[in-house]
């Protein structure tokens, strides 16, 4: 045999023992693997106990925005709430300023439509 033959013989033998090994090897991993994480609680399941519990809604509301002011133009309206200049669409903690007229500020809030009143002293 030459000696380009018997390196090509050996390497493919090298090739092939490497392949049944690692078969072997993965064969026994996966055997000798079990879970047995039962005993353990789920990180991303309720807590224990907290099917009982009934988190009370947040009670607080806030104050009523204040309207200190209204600068009136037919192309962009625009109010003075609570001290920041604020448009159409504009959001106010959990109000949104739906109209802006002459006279008033409509605004929304969870749903339900009011008119802001004006701070003693504000500019309309």
């Amino acid at each position: 045999m030459n000696r380009k033959a018997q390196w090509f013989f050996q390497a493919v033998l090298g090739v092939v023992f490497l392949g049944v090994a690692c078969l072997v090897m993965a064969v026994d991993a996966t055997a000798a693997v079990q879970y047995a994480g039962d005993q353990y609680s789920d990180p991303f399941g309720a807590l224990p106990g907290s099917q009982d519990r009934v988190i009370p809604e947040n009670k607080v509301e806030a104050p009523p925005p204040i309207l200190d002011g209204i600068a009136w133009s037919p192309k962009r309206p625009q109010a003075v709430v609570n001290g920041t200049l604020v448009g159409i669409g504009s959001v106010i903690g959990q109000v949104e300023i739906v109209d802006i007229t002459r006279e008033s500020v409509k605004a929304r809030s969870n749903g339900k439509d009011f008119f802001l009143k004006r701070k003693e002293g504000g500019l309309i």
